[in-house]
């Protein structure tokens, strides 16, 4: 997080595979992300969720709700999500998704 300056806030969106899976956050291998993330590309990023964060399984056009206990280390996510104060929370991660257009 040493990257990040102090106090930068706004909408992340970011592309990754899972390292690993918490009670309350995840860790993503960044591989893609928006101009919050691309100094993060190539390292792991902790992402935070909540109970509003929502949890789908895309598959084709099709969205499906999962849990938190179908998510699998390994497995390519699509997170969007705030910055605050350097923590990032996700209100989305799509297991399958992969967000086009972004460098």
């Amino acid at each position: 997080a040493g990257l990040l300056q102090r106090g930068m806030r706004g909408t992340f969106a970011l592309v990754g595979t899972i390292t690993t899976i918490g009670t309350e956050s995840v860790t993503i291998q960044v591989e893609k992300g928006n101009v919050l993330v691309k100094d993060l590309i190539g390292t792991p990023l902790t992402v935070m969720f909540t109970e509003t964060t929502r949890f789908l399984q895309r598959d084709g056009t099709t969205s499906t709700p999962i849990t938190l206990a179908d998510l699998e280390v390994g497995q390519q996510v699509s997170v969007g999500g705030i910055l605050t104060d350097s923590v990032f929370t996700a209100f989305r991660i799509t297991v399958g998704a992969f967000l086009y257009g972004i460098p």
